[in-house]
């Protein structure tokens, strides 16, 4: 069911010696599976849960040195800026991102970011055991999403849109026509347009996306 992949999951170097874990993702069940891996494995850890990005961040703010694992979908936070935003804002031990299914591409992206590890959340509990208590496990599971998602220079692509391309990209994504977007975001069509040829633009310089009209 998993085959070694080095590269791409990363693991904690060394076994640290941690008194605050903060896991931020949406699904609290989840979560507390996670905090309970902790709770286990390291005597008097201190676990903080939330759903929100902005409590994170409140939270890594006061605990200097937490480990910090966190979900880019999570609410409020900046997507693939995440890894970033904290890493160049925080005092953090390391970074775990749980991300929503296997995705070597993305996971590769936030690791060279300064990521200490990017683990799917379909992984057994075994591997997040193994890799937040500073095991050297690097797998992956032999999925077919894994098999067929985009690699690493797509997410680098992505990332260099601005935050209005990427809200309108989203927009567009849902269906929504220019003069809807333009209502909803409090500019003039004509603005909206100009913000969609310079998405197309930057979308048509990705790689994966060379196909693009």
């Amino acid at each position: 069911m998993y085959r070694e992949r080095q590269s791409t999951v990363g693991t904690l170097r060394e076994k640290v010696s941690m008194h605050t874990v903060i896991i931020g993702d949406p699904h609290p069940a989840f979560s507390r599976a996670l905090a309970s891996i902790y709770s286990n494995e390291c005597h008097g850890v201190n676990v903080l849960v939330t759903k929100s990005f902005s409590e994170l961040q409140t939270w890594v703010e006061l605990h200097p040195s937490a480990v910090v694992l966190v979900n880019p979908r999570m609410k409020g936070a900046p997507g693939l800026s995440t890894a970033s935003t904290l890493l160049e804002t925080y005092e953090i031990s390391s970074l775990v991102m749980l991300l929503e299914q296997d995705n070597p591409g993305l996971s590769e992206y936030f690791i060279a970011r300064g990521a200490t590890a990017a683990v799917p959340k379909t992984a057994d509990f075994s591997v997040f055991k193994a890799v937040l208590t500073g095991g050297t496990v690097e797998v992956t599971t032999e999925s077919e999403d894994a098999q067929n998602a985009f690699g690493i220079d797509f997410y680098e692509g992505l990332a260099n849109l601005t935050r209005r391309q990427a809200t309108i990209l989203t927009y567009l994504k849902e269906g929504k026509l220019n003069k809807q977007i333009a209502h909803e975001l409090g500019i003039s069509e004509a603005t909206v347009k100009h913000h969609v040829s310079a998405l197309l633009s930057t979308l048509a310089s990705i790689p994966a996306l060379s196909w693009w009209p």
